[in-house]
């Protein structure tokens, strides 16, 4: 069925029958349907949302130019497809050439039936193919390495290539890669594009930079304007912003909410400064200033809550708990980003306009907006207020999943990676700071210890493929250290370039975990080893934000020094968060392969 007969956005006609002949020419060539899943409601997410999986994964050898055909014909708004079904067949048979039709290797018949090979597919007026036997007779040479009385050797088609011909060939596929790679991201910010959460989402971070910029600026023009300016410009802009976002995504809410949301914003962050005061705190990176502020966005997103789900009374308070903690925590995390940029010297010298607007403090913001809104926007997401994300498995829903039925593989991801911080925390001191040595084991140690989590949840990951989770980790963990002394960065602490490098060393070792588990057999395309990749840097870019923050404030800097060993505790607890986004995010891609409910498919 074609998106609008799912959804009933526009009328059905010969558009969806476009659609439904992409799907069966998809079927034809690869032998398998373009979506697939394991329950309606997951079935329709992937035809309303997810675009179409490239065929030449499956069948590399088709033509390059099939992908964008079916992808066309596939469109997920009917305006985007071939407006006739002249123009697809068309473009098919002028790309489709001369393939042979797919074999269907699970075929069951009789011993005595008669099976006859498909005939190939020809354009008009194009002579079919030889036998594969007489082009394989006319392809044996003599050879004087072929066996004395034997037949002939058949030389493969690379020993017969020249040298020459090699860097064409090599030239060619990196260009059709290339080509793939460009058509797919545009294909995705045409996506994007469309997508009102996306943009609802990204206005709202927008605006939280832009109330940062506008306090700043104002503050550096005048001398009368003190921080309280700052932090209303922020509230103000970033309660607007949102509020507004919020009325677009959903209609039907009434302009006093949205006014109740964009007031409780001015009204939260405006009396930071007052209620600091009142405490006798001057603003400062302390824990006690900080949580003014935390405390303060909580209620605002309490108040907005409250004011979203007002008619939903079984879950008016529990949705909007969630947002309390949810900004709350967004708040906390934007606070001490902005706090170790400023106290490491990260993009503080940057600014934008007249030593007024700190690039620092842009991203800070922007990172407490898109945090909290992308939390909201979940909220009204499991409401009937904007459709849903029918059957996929979300982050959250993965977390309890896990703690519901794989207890033991939840607390493994969460203490993997601390484990392994407190036995290089001993080597440190027991190996002389032997760093080369430190690095790998660190690597080896976490990724065993979650690649015997992932091993409860996916049973087809064996040892051999633990090893390669280990032997990733290890390489790109030291590969920090030789980048970093290669382009004169210092290595260790909180600086801007090791943890930029760090944060790269766990993007990739993420992507090598998802290729390992491709191997083990899970179906994943790029999209999920993307995701991986994006979990993986998120938890440690967490633990570097929250342990570099807390060695700014003194008073919870606590490291256990022994003889033995010795342990920087804030940065050991912090690592939870690596095995929380890294190793849950992994799990998410394979729950939503289906092997929650079936490990045998995955």
């Amino acid at each position: 069925m074609s998106p609008e007969q799912f959804t009933g956005d526009s009328e059905v006609g010969r558009y969806s029958d476009i659609y439904a002949l992409g799907i069966i020419l998809y079927e034809l060539l690869s032998g398998e349907l373009p979506f697939k899943a394991d329950t309606t409601p997951r079935l329709m997410k992937l035809h309303i949302m997810d675009p179409v999986p490239s065929i030449r994964e499956i069948r590399s050898e088709l033509p390059k130019d099939i992908d964008a055909i079916l992808g066309k014909a596939l469109a997920k708004a009917t305006e985007d497809r071939y407006q006739r079904v002249e123009e697809l067949t068309t473009s098919f048979t002028r790309v489709i050439g001369l393939i042979p039709a797919i074999h269907d290797r699970d075929l069951q018949v009789d011993e005595d039936a008669t099976i006859r090979e498909p005939e190939p597919i020809l354009r008009r007026g194009e002579t079919p193919i030889e036998p594969v036997g007489q082009v394989a007779e006319e392809m044996m040479v003599e050879s004087e390495f072929a066996p004395r009385g034997g037949t002939p050797i058949l030389e493969e088609e690379g020993l017969v290539e020249s040298v020459q011909e090699l860097p064409e060939r090599v030239m060619s596929r990196l260009q059709t890669v290339f080509q793939t790679g460009i058509n797919t991201a545009l294909h995705e910010i045409k996506t994007l594009s469309k997508n009102k959460e996306f943009l609802a989402i990204l206005l709202i971070s927008l605006g939280w930079s832009v109330g940062y910029a506008i306090g700043s600026y104002i503050m550096s023009t005048d001398e009368l304007f003190y921080l309280a300016s700052l932090f209303m410009s922020v509230g103000a802009a970033g309660g607007i912003s949102l509020a507004l976002a919020l009325k677009w995504l959903v209609p039907s809410l009434s302009w006093p909410r949205v006014l109740i949301i964009a007031s409780g914003w001015f009204g939260a962050w405006g009396s930071i400064w007052y209620v600091g005061e009142a405490f006798g705190l001057q603003p400062s990176w302390e824990p006690e200033y900080s949580a003014i502020q935390v405390l303060l966005s909580g209620g605002a997103g309490l108040i907005m809550g409250l004011s979203l789900f007002w008619d939903d009374a079984d879950m008016r308070w529990r949705r909007s708990i969630i947002l309390f903690l949810g900004w709350g925590g967004a708040a906390a995390i934007g606070i001490m980003f902005f706090a170790l940029m400023s106290v490491e010297s990260w993009l503080t010298n940057y600014y934008l306009v007249d030593n007024a607007i700190g690039v620092d403090g842009l991203l800070a913001n922007f990172t407490i907006g898109i945090i909290g809104a992308s939390i909201t926007v979940k909220q009204l997401r499991k409401t009937n207020l904007i459709p849903t994300e029918s059957g996929v498995v979300e982050f959250s829903d993965t977390v309890v999943t896990l703690w519901q039925e794989y207890r033991f593989a939840l607390i493994l991801l969460l203490i993997a990676w601390p484990i392994s911080e407190i036995v290089i925390s001993v080597l440190l001191v027991q190996l002389n700071y032997d760093t080369a040595w430190i690095f790998i084991i660190n690597g080896v140690v976490g990724a065993i210890l979650s690649g015997f989590a992932i091993q409860r949840i996916q049973p087809r990951v064996r040892w051999f493929h633990i090893a390669l989770f280990a032997i990733g980790w290890a390489v790109f963990w030291e590969l920090r250290w030789n980048i970093a002394d290669a382009i004169g960065i210092e290595q260790g602490g909180f600086n801007a370039g090791w943890s930029l490098i760090r944060l790269l060393a766990a993007a990739l070792a993420g992507v090598t975990m998802g290729l390992v588990l491709r191997v083990s057999g899970a179906k994943l395309g790029w999209k999920p080893l993307v995701r991986i990749a994006g979990g993986w840097m998120l938890g440690w870019a967490l633990a570097t934000i929250i342990s570099g923050y807390v060695q700014t404030a003194t008073m919870l800097f606590f490291r256990w020094t022994t003889s033995f060993a010795d342990v920087h505790i804030p940065w050991v607890i912090s690592t939870v968060f690596v095995g929380l986004f890294g190793g849950v995010y992994m799990v998410r891609e394979i729950l939503n392969l289906g092997s929650h409910n079936d490990k045998s498919e995955v």
